[in-house]
């Protein structure tokens, strides 16, 4: 049962402690999982596998990422203990380190979006700040180590969906849109920026830089006079947008 499981362990990390063998302890507790999920199969019983395994399985990965310094191994042990409780916040945070090296971009990325989503559930009681971050994060290393800037931008876009006021996701999708020649919604963005603007300057700024795409893409001189003439209705010496119109 659960005790007789956390006395063997006790045993088992005692006996480690005092040997310095953690190879073989963790070889050891690995065995006895593996021997435990081949009876429950046996007795068709996932429960019986599952019923204090989870805990197991992330102190296996905790020794073998500490003490015996096997990360593969580490990884994996954390993965199963995943398994067993898929919303543990510190199970994913343990992986996204395991994860940082090089080569390891794409699952990088995937954990740190499964952490995101944790990190931004109240219930789970995550930071709403470091979920932001860690979006930006997923993003950042899809554009520069993958070079995949249209899944960058579809991650970007999602951020704004769940903060619309953030100004860093806005800049680099109105950068990654113009790399792209997505004009079309690069226009869109600066419209719905144009509205959401705060100040005149902020709406000068945005209105001079969306008269650009409509008079050099769109071939609609027209909308772009009436943008620009808008940012002097504002401000009337507004030298950017004056010579825009000359």
């Amino acid at each position: 049962d659960d005790e007789q499981d956390a006395d063997a362990l006790s045993e088992l990390e005692r006996l480690a402690e005092k040997t310095g063998n953690w190879q073989g302890a963790a070889d050891a507790l690995a065995k006895a999982l593996d021997t435990q999920e081949k009876a429950a199969k046996r007795e068709s019983s996932p429960s019986m596998a599952s019923s204090g395994s989870g805990e197991l399985w992330a102190r296996l990965g905790q020794w073998r990422r500490d003490r015996v310094m096997d990360l593969r191994g580490a990884e994996l042990a954390f993965t199963r203990a995943l398994d067993t409780d898929p919303e543990n916040i510190e199970l994913v945070r343990s992986l996204e380190e395991l994860t940082r090296a090089p080569g390891r971009e794409r699952d990088r990325i995937a954990v740190l979006r499964r952490l995101g989503k944790l990190e931004g559930d109240p219930e789970k009681k995550g930071d709403a700040r470091e979920a932001n971050e860690l979006r930006h994060r997923a993003a950042e290393v899809t554009a520069a180590k993958l070079g995949d800037r249209g899944r960058a931008i579809e991650l970007y876009e999602r951020i704004l969906e769940q903060e619309p006021g953030d100004t860093r996701a806005q800049e680099r999708l109105r950068a990654l849109y113009d790399e792209l020649g997505r004009h079309e919604d690069l226009a869109k963005l600066l419209g719905k920026l144009v509205d959401n603007a705060t100040s005149p300057e902020e709406r000068a700024t945005l209105r001079v830089e969306l008269a650009r795409p409509r008079r050099e893409r769109f071939e609609s001189p027209r909308d772009a006079a009436d943008t620009l003439r808008q940012v002097l209705d504002e401000d009337p010496d507004h030298d950017g947008a004056s010579k825009a119109l000359a």
